[in-house]
């Protein structure tokens, strides 16, 4: 009895992978152990490294220590965010060669996960290059006036140790007090000192904002995945 060939235009026959893809399993893989990273970076760095520092810690010493391992975290983000857009991009491309062009379920999944990474994109790139700067150059001007408001300078006080040395040949000439940290008539270092810290403990709750903005984007890139 012969036997039908098969249809050449089945569509079965043709989403079919004739065999394992290697390149999109590699995809797939080097996909998750980016998210990995961020995710367990974040959690780590966030709820578990930071508050044990602070705990044993001085202040000063705490928040320097934790500078430098944000910095290296921040690192770590833009590398995993690089291998995790071109893992997607290379995934897309090999997965639309085993999909059915009408498969509707498949193409809202790659739309809902193409808006989360964009979103991560973008919140991992103003973070690291906009945010943490302004961070970090707000901590040194507010470590900067700190010093400068309890040690005065040379200059300031260079009149009364002229006079104290020199004996009576060089009498001090009185004269309104010199302060190195007013930068106008009526300016009060207390004040800008204060300025300084309130505007890098607002900049600092939004970077944490937007760390945890970034974790939840990785965790909802995950769940895509395992549909």
């Amino acid at each position: 009895m012969p036997v039908a060939a098969p249809h050449l235009d089945d569509p079965v026959s043709e989403s079919r992978p004739a065999g394992r893809d290697y390149l999109l399993f590699m995809a797939r893989v080097a996909s998750l152990l980016s998210l990995a990273l961020m995710v367990g970076g974040i959690f780590s760095v966030g709820s578990l490294v930071a508050p044990t520092v602070f705990k044993y810690l001085p202040t000063a010493q705490a928040g320097d220590l934790m500078g430098q391992v944000f910095k290296r975290m921040d690192a770590v983000l833009v590398t995993s965010a690089l291998l995790l857009l071109v893992a997607e991009l290379v995934a897309y491309w090999r997965e639309g060669r085993h999909r059915a062009a009408n498969d509707a379920g498949h193409h809202r999944v790659v739309q809902l996960k193409g808006f989360l990474l964009a979103a991560l994109l973008v919140s991992l790139s103003y973070g690291v290059f906009v945010l943490h700067p302004q961070l970090r150059d707000l901590k040194v001007q507010a470590k900067a006036q700190a010093q400068g408001h309890r040690h005065p300078t040379v200059a300031a006080v260079a009149p009364t140790t002229l006079a104290a040395t020199a004996g009576p040949s060089l009498p001090h000439q009185a004269g309104p007090p010199v302060s190195p940290l007013v930068s106008g008539p009526d300016a009060d270092p207390a004040s800008e000192v204060s300025e300084v810290s309130e505007a890098f403990d607002a900049m600092h709750h939004r970077a944490e904002l937007l760390y945890k903005l970034d974790w939840f984007l990785a965790v909802g890139l995950v769940l895509l995945m395992a549909l």
